[in-house]
């Protein structure tokens, strides 16, 4: 069955969702699931943001990428975001207190998926706060998204159609201007990775993720 290749009109409507995103960092949720938090939106599902850094080894700028991260939150039209403090780059330290501000948050807006980072990616916090979320999202349905660190050996099982929102996507991933000289944050580059995993799922554009436990 996790073999198979999904996409989002054969498993769920989403208009009874409450999701959560969970990144590391601020611009991870735009780059990773982006898309889909718009078009859940539009479809009347309720979701929320989680991040759990501010950033600050991204920047020279005190508090910069967290006031992109609410500009981008604004865009999304998320119904609430949450800006954690746990150190950035540190996070393998702090599984144990992540998982319970995780496990608060889902149960305050009573989510029913949470988008969240992979458990291949190669980024120490990212990986960090895949292990601390399949712990607090034990009872519900997780979807891994792919990013910026995320290796080849990550195979995705289900695909997402964003190709109503791919421009949505690329202005609201600008709003991260502190990061523009990193090279993953050319638009060419995610307009490249969003029309590759659309051939993959058989669409113009597509984000993709890969299937933790998915509850009918």
């Amino acid at each position: 069955l996790m073999a198979l290749l999904w996409t989002e009109r054969r498993v769920h409507d989403f208009t009874n969702m409450t999701i959560l995103a969970i990144g590391a960092h601020p611009d991870d949720i735009e780059l990773g699931c982006g898309g889909f938090i718009m078009k859940a939106k539009d479809s009347g599902a309720k979701v929320y943001g989680l991040t759990m850094t501010r950033g600050e080894k991204g920047t020279e700028k005190s508090g910069a990428r967290q006031r992109e991260l609410k500009k981008a939150a604004g865009f999304m039209e998320l119904d609430g975001v949450s800006v954690m403090e746990f150190p950035d780059t540190g996070l393998k330290d702090a599984v144990p207190q992540m998982k319970d501000e995780m496990e608060k948050m889902i149960k305050e807006i009573g989510a029913t998926l949470v988008l969240t980072h992979s458990q291949i990616d190669i980024h120490t916090d990212h990986q960090a706060v895949f292990e601390a979320t399949k712990v607090a999202a034990r009872n519900i349905s997780v979807l891994c998204y792919e990013d910026v660190s995320t290796p080849r050996e990550f195979v995705p099982n289900y695909f997402v159609d964003i190709g109503s929102y791919i421009d949505d996507k690329m202005r609201l991933v600008s709003f991260h201007r502190t990061q523009n000289d990193k090279n993953y944050m050319d638009p060419e580059v995610i307009r490249g990775r969003a029309a590759h995993r659309g051939i993959q799922g058989g669409v113009q554009f597509a984000e993709a993720y890969r299937i933790y436990k998915l509850l009918q």
